[in-house]
Order: C-alpha cells, then structure tokens, then sequence
C-alpha cells in the first residue's frame, strides 16, 4: 500500500474543503506532490477560516469541484498520513458523500499521535511545533507545505522507530490506523496510546480562579496539549466538557477548529450561552 500525506483547508464549520495537498512517500523520501484549490460545498466562507488560510471566495469561485479534484488525486488503496487525522478523514469523508462519489479504500494514521511517541516531551505537538522541532520549514495552512511537513514527520518517526515505512513505525508505536469507513471520534485525535500517556509536572499554575466555569475545546491549541488544558481548567477550580452542551459556560477556538463552533453558536442563540474565546483569552482568563 503506498503512504501519502494529505491537508485540507477548508471554507466553513461544515468542513468543505476549499484546497488540498497531497505529497508521496516513497522509500523514506519524498516523491510525487500535488496542490489543489477546490470549490467548496457549500460556498459559505467564514471569516475566521479566511484568517486562518487566506484563501477567498474569488479564489476559488472557477475552481474544480471535490469530485473532479479527487479524480486527479486518484482512489487506489493507501495509507494517508495526516496531523490531526481526524479532521482530514472527516473532510475527505464528507466531501465525497456531498459529490455523490464511493468512499474510497484508504486508512489513515494522525502524525501528531506518532510524533507524541517519537519525540516525547515537546511543549506541544501542533503541526507548526513539531515542524519547527524537526527542523522542517513550514508555510502554516498552505496544504501542500502542511502535506511536506507532515509527510516529513512521518518520515522521521519511521526512522526513530526504525521501521522501513510509516505504516510499520505506527506499528511500532502503537498508534492506530483507522479506515475511512467508520467514525472517528475526536477523542481519536487527540489521545496517546495508554502506554505512553504522560502528564507534564511543569505546566504553568493558573493565577486565576475559574470556579464553577465549564468549557469546552475545538481545533489546537499551542500552549499546550489538550490533555494538558484539561490538567489547567481542573488546577484553576474550571470543569472541562468534551461536548458542548446547553450548560457550557465557554468554548476556547484553537488553530483548525471543528464542527463544535457551530454547535456553540446554535446553543448561544437558545440557551444564551456558551461564549468564545481564543487560546489567548484562554490564557488571560486563566492568568497564565
């Protein structure tokens, strides 16, 4: 089966992919690239995604569609590699239901998870951080050169593991490889094998107080892991909510946020809460 990793950009909460990049791997190289601008489904841009990428809705206005884009990317079996896998197979998963196309026989392995394994200890493992440990030059949201670094990582934690390909380093590691077909949770995204599972000791104490307060997280953050902002909101008296449900004070909106924005929106117009944040007033409101 051949490795290939791949990022989307997308133009709304409902995860429709305005561009992709997609590069090969090919005996611990890389090989084959392709970079696509797509015209999303539906053509509803926000403007906290434009933030995040920069691409417009001119951009992509004469762009090909998923399924013509697809069709150049091809559907035989492989293995795609992606940061945070979950949100990449969800866009892929639901672009194709959207054009009416068969979802392909393809799996897909989180290099976030690997890189957790393969380089412990880091600050953090967004994709700009691991990139920047590695060495690994990074123009942040451009899916091709999101693709590059992720493929790169994948490359580096086969060597760590040292196994002849990702699909045997994810072996080794310990981390799973999910099929398209199939639900991911987001707790797949974002959950270390037990194993290796570790809590940091040197986390920043809050200075503030927070009693009372439930939130809730969606996308990265860059301070720290998600299990580490979970360790945060417990130590400043807060309580963390997976979900966000009609009782939950605050939603912090990290890099690549889901589908829990919308959901945050809805829920704020019908029951006044939950308001937003950035991981910067995140940070303030904790005193870190």
């Amino acid at each position: 089966m051949s490795e290939w990793a791949i990022d989307f950009e997308t133009a709304n909460p409902q995860k429709a992919a305005c561009s992709v990049g997609v590069v090969e791997i090919a005996s611990g190289a890389l090989g084959r690239q392709g970079y696509h601008l797509i015209r999303p489904e539906p053509f509803i841009f926000s403007d906290w995604n434009m933030r995040i990428h920069g691409i417009r809705p001119q951009d992509v206005e004469l762009a090909p569609g998923f399924a013509e884009v697809w069709q150049k990317i091809g559907s035989e079996p492989r293995l795609f590699l992606a940061h945070n896998a979950g949100f990449d197979a969800d866009v892929l998963r639901i672009g194709m239901e959207r054009a009416g196309m068969a979802l392909p026989p393809v799996s897909f392995v989180c290099t976030m998870q690997l890189a957790r394994v393969a380089f412990p200890g880091l600050h953090s493992y967004s994709l700009s951080l691991v990139a920047a440990h590695l060495g690994i030059p990074l123009d942040h949201h451009h899916a091709l050169s999101d693709a590059i670094a992720c493929a790169r990582i994948g490359i580096a934690a086969a060597a760590v593991a040292g196994a002849n390909s990702v699909w045997e380093a994810a072996s080794v590691f310990g981390v799973p490889i999910r099929p398209l077909v199939g639900a991911w949770h987001e707790s797949d995204r974002v959950t270390l094998p037990p194993s290796v599972r570790t809590e940091r000791s040197d986390l920043p104490v809050p200075t503030n107080r927070i009693d009372g307060l439930s939130i809730a997280i969606t996308g990265q953050l860059l301070i720290c892991t998600r299990e580490e902002a979970i360790q945060l909101i417990a130590a400043a008296g807060g309580t963390f909510h997976q979900n966000v449900r009609k009782d939950t004070d605050l939603l912090v909106v990290g890099v690549e946020p889901g589908a829990k924005v919308a959901t945050a929106i809805a829920r704020k117009a019908k029951y006044g809460k939950p308001s937003m944040t950035t991981e910067k007033g995140f940070r303030i409101l904790l005193g870190l």
